[in-house]
């Protein structure tokens, strides 16, 4: 699971929104459909952002743990597209 996040921030930046949600939800499993995928993006002050709780769900991680994966790879989550 952690390569197909690897993969998608890689990708990410020059893909649509739709885009981006198809490739995530084709590598999901078939419980994360993509409506529930849709009800996980919220919009905060403008900006499109998913929880790290959610995230870290989706991926298989605990909260924690996936936390402390962003930190020690942090290079790969820089930028407006990732954090704020």
């Amino acid at each position: 699971m952690a390569e197909n996040m690897k993969k998608l921030t890689k990708t990410s930046t020059k893909k649509t929104l739709n885009e981006n949600l198809q490739e995530l939800t084709d590598k999901l499993p078939e419980i994360i459909n993509e409506d529930n995928l849709k009800d996980k993006i919220y919009t905060i002050r403008g900006q499109r952002v998913m929880l790290d709780y959610d995230l870290a769900k989706i991926y298989g991680y605990t909260t924690k743990a996936f936390n402390q994966q962003v930190a020690r790879n942090i290079e790969r989550f820089e930028g407006e597209d990732f954090m704020f």
